[in-house]
């Protein structure tokens, strides 16, 4: 990175610290302290210049989907892909998600389901078999030569087989046409067009889910980093279900698979044009106005110039549980990895 610092001072981090080095870009590490976490997502200078490491064009890809129809499959998914990362199988980070990421795609969940709470299990349930959804759904694409994707593909097989026999695999081949690369652009939509490099905002109204007909959908994410322990994983998402259906919530998760470690976040979509912004930040100093969600402090003088250039002002008096339910989600998650996880002679940490 080259960074401009709040005094005017320009530092460059890694080997490109080394003026006119060759591997400015090619070795992220330096001598001593590597400082580039500092400049991640804060506000400690600003980044001017930025190196990055992009993926040849292959030969061949394949687009892979893994289906698993219940919610306790989550404990044989860990371990599969656990599995994949230890042999180096994987070669992109999985994208994983439940049932209400199609479920979504109906459209509003006041269309979709208009009674009021969490969607009951058993209807959940009707809705996957109505419409052959899975509860969890799985992708990820491997590239290269051919007979490698091949052989991936293979030990892929074998080991879902062993390990879930009764989960779905499904794949498509993607080649380049008279000795060229893959044309990215040239893969359907159904298949993940994204893991090629293709951009795409097509989820983008999954974010008003939960919002009425006249209202403005927003979303609050819990997002835990969880290690490739299935009965951790179970545990987690058994739990962090449960206190979102206590709050209405239905329990919307899409994550991914790293190296080490995964990430499942946990979303939480509500309409935005309530008042919950004002429980978790009472003061109005977390961005004010982002996401057209303006602070008490701030909201009259919203409020009066949209007036003045004859917009309507947005309703903000609704109300709805959703810090009540941030305070709970983080007091359980805090439980359970600290409390009744903890390990070793000494009493549990508080």
């Amino acid at each position: 990175m080259e960074v401009l610092l709040p005094d005017g001072d320009i530092i460059r981090t890694g080997q490109w610290a080394v003026d006119n080095c060759p591997s400015a870009f090619a070795c992220r590490a330096g001598f001593g302290p590597q400082v580039d976490g500092l400049f991640l997502q804060s506000n400690l200078g600003i980044v001017t210049k930025l190196g990055i490491s992009v993926q040849p064009q292959p030969d061949t890809m394949m687009s892979v989907c893994l289906e698993m129809d219940n919610l306790e499959d989550l404990q044989d998914l860990v371990n599969i892909l656990a599995e994949l990362r230890r042999e180096d199988i994987l070669q992109n980070d999985p994208s994983i998600f439940n049932a209400f990421r199609p479920l979504s795609r109906l459209g509003p969940r006041h269309q979709v389901y208009p009674d009021p709470g969490a969607i009951p299990e058993d209807a959940l349930k009707a809705m996957m078999k109505e419409n052959g959804w899975a509860y969890w759904k799985t992708w990820f694409t491997f590239y290269g030569p051919k007979d490698m994707v091949l052989f991936r593909l293979a030990f892929t097989q074998k080991t879902v087989t062993r390990i879930s026999p009764r989960s779905r695999l499904s794949h498509k081949l993607f080649e380049g046409r008279d000795g060229e690369k893959v044309d990215p652009t040239t893969i359907p939509t159904e298949w993940q067009p994204t893991n090629a490099g293709v951009p795409t905002i097509r989820f983008a109204s999954t974010i008003d889910y939960n919002a009425p007909s006249e209202g403005k959908g927003g979303h609050l994410d819990f997002s835990p980093i969880l290690p490739y322990d299935a009965k951790s994983n179970l545990e987690w998402y058994q739990e962090a279900t449960r206190i979102c259906r206590e709050h209405g919530f239905d329990s919307f998760v899409g994550g991914h698979a790293f190296g080490k470690h995964l990430i499942f976040i946990h979303i939480i979509l509500y309409d935005r044009t309530d008042e919950d912004h004002d429980s978790v930040d009472p003061n109005g100093i977390l961005s004010p106005g982002k996401s057209g969600i303006w602070p008490k402090a701030y909201r009259e003088k919203h409020q009066r110039e949209l007036q003045e250039n004859g917009q309507l002002a947005a309703d903000l008096g609704r109300q709805n549980p959703l810090s009540k339910l941030c305070i709970n989600v983080l007091s359980a998650f805090a439980n359970f990895t600290i409390g009744e996880r903890a390990t070793g002679s000494g009493p549990s940490p508080k």
